[in-house]
């Protein structure tokens, strides 16, 4: 009755409150005034242009006469250039009183040289203390440049540049804070706050630099007008004149998905979400991620969670300690020895032998169980079989450096619990994957040193998920427990064929799974971190029993009755540089076009794709070495504290 009355109250006031009153833009002029300071500064070009300004005797600010609810605000802002430590300009949304909600931009100036500090904050209720702070990818007083907040009944989002750096999603229904029940008028201010805003306090204002000057342009309020509590219900009804209500704005597409990461991986150095130390832990769920599955970080800390608490622990302990991410990785200088060999072996070892396709009947043969599977399709089908007797694989003939190995398989149907179908290297488990082996000089597949990035999938009762299981050995080094990742699948793995691809390069080594990134290996080589670009490795796929570990790691072992299981194997393709022995290490990375996955296009993820790898291992990630910490006693590997996409 309660949700039938809110409706219909929704709906009387849509029809008396006109939509002109609603949506509405903004001018300096005609919608703002002074607050305080308004002998220090000035509006101009027809209300489009602000100069803030403090000085040793006072700063100044401006409020909207309106408040809003829901949409979006923004503002062009060139800040105090040169020496503005102490300095703060302020642009935030505010309501009043004891429970006000408030959504902040604030930026602290710094001495000359130093970049400014982009802190943000929302109070809800008059609860804050949700700070998170970024330094800046540009000078932010060079020019002027575009700061957004968008919020609507799903989420708070800030922009910078039309780049979104954080989100604050409504859970409110959990308990958590939001700000949806109270209009919220436009501020903005510059001020002396040198008691804390640069380096804790330590640098004061140099007065000698005064007055400061802040620019403010083009403020635009694209936004609900605030009509009193009836606009609760009439800002937040979906139709189209909120357009902030459409299902477009529900959630950042995978583009912004991968700028928000990319921002917050790189240029953000505070997170109150990972400020154990100082104060209690505030009740909020992560607010990087879109999805609806999102684990909370409340009182418990997810799994997943751990790395970045301890990727910024040192961090976390002051507000304003500054983080440094550095870009990608180091690059290491090859000498000039090594690129005259790289020249002399193009010129000796034809691009055709380089570049190769692939085909069951051609390019791979059983190693084992060849009684049990077959080949069809003119080479373009294999089936593997497993029964009580035996399992089966295949291996290629070819050895392989650097390029894409893709495969489409169609896994085990119904009760394949205690079955492995393996795509990597053949002796390792059970699985219908794709297992890339790095062969030793000697093209040795049992070699003490050799290398292997793996796909393995294991199975599960009637009804349960396939395990999707990854792994990657560099000189031997990796063990089986060592460097996993293992995922829940996002569909049904054994109701029709999908692709799995492992692309490597110089840079780094990328799983997919149908084109969508899941798992990303960076190299660290010049920082004593193994990495897979000195040996030719074959591709193995079999299908085996590995019911002593598994499926619920051994309790769960194979029903016989279900024999024989089989898997599909479909278009094995290498678009691939051939093994040509040791010459091919500086001919298969070599960066030219024949050599395509040397390309710049392929040395990082593009932003879509960094949003989806964020979606999967948000949502489907249930193993991660890198956060095993009781296993490994907290004596993590190297690679697991540097950025790997």
């Amino acid at each position: 009755m309660a949700r039938a009355l809110q409706a219909l109250v929704a709906l009387v006031f849509i029809s008396t409150i006109s939509l002109q009153s609603c949506f509405v833009n903004a001018n300096f002029y005609t919608d703002t005034y002074f607050n305080w300071g308004a002998d220090h500064s000035y509006v101009f070009g027809n209300g489009e242009d602000l100069h803030l300004v403090l000085d040793n005797v006072a700063g100044s600010g401006v409020q909207s006469y309106n408040s809003y609810l829901f949409g979006s605000i923004e503002m062009l802002i060139k800040l105090v250039p040169g020496n503005s430590a102490g300095t703060v300009t302020a642009y935030y949304l505010s309501s009043k009183g004891d429970y006000h909600d408030e959504i902040d931009f604030e930026f602290l100036g710094n001495s000359s040289g130093e970049p400014y500090t982009m802190h943000t904050n929302i109070f809800t209720q008059g609860k804050g203390n949700r700070e998170q702070q970024f330094k800046l990818w540009f000078d932010p007083t060079a020019d002027f440049h575009n700061y957004t907040i968008h919020w609507n009944p799903n989420a708070v989002v800030w922009y910078v540049d039309s780049i979104p750096i954080r989100v604050y999603k409504n859970y409110k229904t959990e308990g958590i804070g939001f700000p949806d029940h109270q209009g919220m008028q436009v501020y903005s201010s510059l001020w002396n706050a040198d008691n804390w805003a640069t380096r804790g306090g330590l640098v004061k204002i140099d007065w000698s630099c005064a007055p400061f000057k802040a620019g403010l342009r083009k403020f635009n309020a694209r936004a609900c007008k605030w009509n009193g509590p009836l606009s609760i219900y009439q800002c937040a009804f979906p139709n189209q004149a909120n357009w902030w209500t459409s299902p477009a704005y529900k959630q950042l597409s995978w583009d912004q998905q991968g700028k928000l990461k990319w921002i917050r991986d790189n240029y953000m150095v505070y997170d109150y979400c990972t400020d154990y130390k100082p104060k209690q832990l505030i009740k909020h769920k992560k607010d990087t991620s879109w999805k609806n599955e999102v684990n909370k970080v409340a009182s418990g800390i997810d799994q997943r969670a751990v790395i970045d608490i301890e990727n910024n622990r040192n961090n976390a302990s002051e507000q304003y300690l500054v983080k440094h991410t550095g870009l990608g990785r180091i690059e290491a200088m090859a000498t000039a020895f090594q690129a005259l060999v790289a020249v002399v072996l193009f010129s000796a070892i034809s691009f055709q032998s380089c570049f190769v396709g692939a085909n069951f009947y051609a390019d791979t043969y059983f190693n084992w169980g060849a009684e049990h599977s077959y080949v069809f399709s003119n080479g373009e089908d294999l089936h593997l079989v497993l029964d009580n007797v035996a399992g089966s694989g295949v291996q290629s003939y070819n050895s392989y450096l650097f390029g894409s190995i893709e495969m489409l398989i169609k896994l085990v149907p119904g009760n394949s619990a205690g079955t492995v179908t393996a795509y990597y290297k053949v002796d390792i488990i059970i699985i219908v994957a794709l297992n890339i082996f790095v062969e030793l000089l000697q093209l040795s597949s049992t070699g003490d040193y050799h290398d292997e990035i793996d796909f393995e999938f294991l199975g599960n009762s009637s009804g349960e998920p396939y395990t999707m299981h990854t792994n990657i050995f560099t000189q031997g080094k990796g063990n089986r427990e060592q460097q996993e990742q293992q995922f829940k699948l996002w569909f049904d793995p054994s109701a029709d064929y999908h692709n799995y691809t492992i692309h490597w390069n110089p840079d780094a080594v990328v799983w997919y799974v149908d084109s969508i990134p899941i798992r990303v290996y960076r190299n660290y080589k010049s920082e004593g971190i193994g990495f897979p670009d000195q040996q030719g490795m074959q591709v193995y796929s079999s299908l085996w029993n590995a019911d002593n570990w598994a499926t619920r790691g051994g309790l769960v072992k194979i029903d016989w009755s279900c024999a024989p299981f089989r898997a599909g194997l479909r278009k094995f393709n290498a678009r691939a540089c051939k093994w040509n022995g040791p010459g091919s290490i500086y001919q298969c990375a070599y960066p030219n076009q024949a050599n395509w996955w040397t390309s710049p296009a392929y040395k990082q993820l593009s932003w879509d794709q960094q949003g989806k790898l964020k979606w999967v291992r948000d949502n489907y990630m249930i193993y991660d070495y890198c956060t095993d910490y009781k296993r490994f006693n907290w004596q993590m590997a190297p690679e697991c504290s540097k950025p790997q996409y």
